[in-house]
């Protein structure tokens, strides 16, 4: 996974895409939060947000890309919650 700062500001300029116009969104309610992941789908790698809701707004708490093969092997298998939309 691709979670080195210094790497995000090549794909930060996309947070804003990937949050209006994800090509995959997930609701996961949990025990302690309710997380909502935003997928947009890019060239060669998929960019992941991570939305949690603090005091009644929305906050991104993370954003990156993941590998083609880590998504299809690791992030599904995970199970993220509901899948809510999907282009």
């Amino acid at each position: 996974m691709y979670k080195k700062k210094e790497d995000r500001f090549e794909y930060a300029a996309n947070l804003e895409e990937n949050f209006l116009s994800p090509d995959e969104k997930w609701f996961n309610k949990g025990d302690n939060r309710d997380t909502w992941i935003y997928i947009k789908y890019y060239d060669k790698h998929p960019h992941v947000l991570i939305v949690d809701v603090k005091n009644n707004k929305l906050v991104a708490e993370t954003f990156y890309r993941l590998d083609k093969d880590e998504y299809r092997q690791d992030f599904i298998r995970k199970g993220r919650g509901v899948l809510l939309q999907k282009k």
